[in-house]
């Protein structure tokens, strides 16, 4: 007959491997970066939960905390720890006298996990997470493995606060030493032994941690990707003054040489001048004047003509009359 912890811890080992299946294909991204959904790499996520079940012979607190870190999107590694206390009724301690010094009445537990979140959104992201690790029991109860592994799904509120809703399945190994801690004279206390589960309530907070890591480019990448010079506008054309004229300096002929005295009957042979090339002179090149047109000027108005007036004629002035002279003698 299979043992108790058989069917949840293959379940476990399965969950593990369906983890791990989906986080290689997200490996293969270069930079696991994405367009701002969340569970993103680099997302640092806090958690506190607590909880209990109080009544009867034997009572339960549990409080812990974890935090865990995407280390690609959607797949985040965590840490998490866990008090568990039992508190025994009056009756039951008069019962089995010395129980509560014989069975452990509190554990330590310390848990790595693996959760990986199957479709990212902001208001609704499903997940599931897998862990073992060990837990430490008081009065002499020594150090046991436990696992947990468990779906769940966080809902969104606006803003880094997400509500986290799920269902835990765990367990303490090994079935052997369990039942050793867990068994005493007085009362068997073996089915803290067998597998259980039960509901997750709590809130967790992501903080984007990573941004300013990715914001930040690599040295070698900005070293071999050139930077941007922008083209100057070009210049409107204007007028080049020609470089001056330096005429190529005349050859110098060596001092001539005394020859010896000839006889009378020898001719001195003719001196050929060597030929003088003169070096090309490249004339630079002379950019147009640019031609301004000529400003517009607006016709003159001419004033109308006016109707011309003839000039006032002068009224001759009256001649008197002019009375014949008397005759002499008259």
């Amino acid at each position: 007959m299979p043992r108790p912890l058989t069917l949840p811890f293959a379940a476990a080992l399965g969950l593990l491997a369906l983890l791990a299946a989906p986080s290689s294909a997200q490996a293969q991204q270069p930079d696991g970066r994405d367009d701002g959904k969340p569970w993103s790499r680099g997302i640092l996520m806090p958690s506190l939960g607590a909880g209990g079940s109080f009544g009867g012979d034997i009572s339960q607190l549990y409080i812990g905390a974890g935090v865990s870190y995407y280390v690609i999107n959607g797949l985040a590694v965590g840490l998490s720890i866990s008090n568990d206390w039992q508190f025994y009724s009056e009756n039951f301690k008069l019962q089995y006298p010395g129980i509560n010094e014989q069975l452990p009445t509190y554990k330590f537990g310390v848990l790595p996990t693996l959760q990986y979140v199957f479709f990212r959104n902001q208001w609704f992201s499903p997940y599931a997470f897998a862990g073992t690790g060990p837990v430490i029991h008081n009065n002499g109860g020594g150090t046991l493995g436990q696992w947990a592994v468990g779906p769940g799904f966080y809902i969104g509120t606006g803003g880094p606060v997400f509500i986290d809703i799920g269902v835990s399945f765990n367990g303490l190994y090994t079935q052997d030493a369990c039942v050793d801690t867990y068994t005493s004279e007085l009362y068997d206390a073996s089915f803290n032994c067998n597998w259980g589960w039960g509901l997750r309530l709590g809130l967790v907070l992501a903080f984007d941690v990573g941004k300013r890591r990715r914001s930040r480019r690599p040295e070698n990448e900005q070293q071999s990707t050139p930077s941007y010079t922008p083209t100057p506008p070009p210049q409107q054309p204007g007028y080049v003054e020609p470089a001056p004229y330096e005429p190529y300096p005349a050859p110098t002929e060596p001092p001539p040489e005394s020859a010896p005295p000839l006889d009378a009957t020898e001719q001195p042979a003719p001196v050929q001048p060597a030929p003088v090339q003169p070096a090309p002179v490249q004339p630079a090149p002379v950019q147009p004047a640019p031609v301004q047109p000529a400003p517009v000027q607006p016709a003159p108005v001419q004033p109308a003509p006016q109707p011309v007036q003839p000039a006032p004629q002068p009224t001759p002035a009256p001649q008197p009359d002019v009375q014949p002279a008397p005759a002499p003698g008259a």
